[in-house]
């Protein structure tokens, strides 16, 4: 489980749970901090978050709109810390669990949420720590994640669950509902009103709104999801990480030409109409002269 987060809402910092019961933060630019739940010494990038239960799940976001707070989930409580401030905002029980984490804003509801799935339900907290968001789905909760699935302007909630589905909430009303083969272990927004998503199985794909627009199947478990634009051509991709160690990113279906320059950079070009064939040619030519 690993997230990033801008805690002192300028320079990121990497944020993983490890098995033993504690939160990792890896904060290069920002040292020495002491006291509360953190564990460091003056020299140390890295801070140890003593949770000292079984972490289900991390996220870091902003509900302020200035600074990122970490949220952690266990099994039985959901935890926002404040990494910059080295306070706690709220703790709170969960009697259903964390399985998994999102923050940001749901549909009409003014304020950023703390969005957590759980057995069968979905609960958001605001800044306060007041539950201000609560509703039921169809099983457990295994991935959550925030898509303005109507091209509207609001986010509505995509969730994935243990039976195979995939639910689309507008705030406390399922829209949408579309049956996988698997448990849907990632969902990631890409752009627009399209979503990547990822299965128990080794599948993975994107849907835009309700439609399935590609996926492929692997024998290997894809373990994480994320969008992002690696080409430069304004359109984001999937990125994939696989459990063999491998990870990799997948376009549309278009053919493109991909150029790596020496300094690692990478670049894609869509081929040109048929009309504009002859304009380039002229264009080239005339630069060599």
């Amino acid at each position: 489980m690993v997230t990033v987060g801008k805690y002192d809402g300028k320079h990121p910092a990497l944020t993983c749970a490890t098995t033993a019961g504690k939160v990792l933060i890896h904060s290069p630019h920002t040292r020495g901090q002491r006291g509360g739940r953190v564990d460091t010494t003056k020299d140390q990038d890295i801070n140890l978050l003593n949770i000292n239960q079984q972490v289900s799940s991390v996220c870091a976001g902003s509900l302020n709109g200035k600074n990122d707070i970490l949220a952690i989930g266990t099994q039985t409580n959901i935890l926002a810390y404040d990494v910059n401030n080295n306070s706690d905002l709220f703790y709170k029980d969960c009697a259903d669990g964390a399985n998994c984490i999102v923050i940001g804003k749901l549909g009409t509801i003014i304020e950023p949420m703390v969005l957590i799935g759980g057995n069968c339900s979905l609960q958001g907290y605001n800044q306060d720590g007041n539950d201000i968001f609560w509703t039921v789905t169809g099983d457990n909760v295994c991935s959550l994640a925030l898509v303005d699935f109507n091209a509207q302007g609001q986010n509505q909630l995509v969730v994935g669950s243990e039976d195979f589905d995939i639910r689309v909430f507008r705030e406390d009303e399922i829209i949408a509902e579309m049956t996988e083969t698997e448990a849907i272990t990632s969902l990631c927004p890409m752009m627009d009103s399209r979503f990547g998503y990822a299965l128990a199985n080794g599948t993975v794909g994107v849907y835009d709104r309700s439609a399935r627009y590609w996926r492929i199947k692997s024998k290997n478990q894809a373990l994480t999801i994320h969008s992002f634009d690696i080409d430069s051509d304004g359109v984001a991709e999937l990125i994939t990480g696989w459990s063999n160690g491998k990870a990799d990113y997948r376009l549309d279906g278009t053919q493109q030409l991909l150029c790596v320059s020496t300094e690692g950079e990478i670049k894609a070009y869509n081929p040109a109409p048929a009309e504009m064939r002859g304009n380039l040619m002229d264009a080239n030519l005339t630069g060599c002269f």
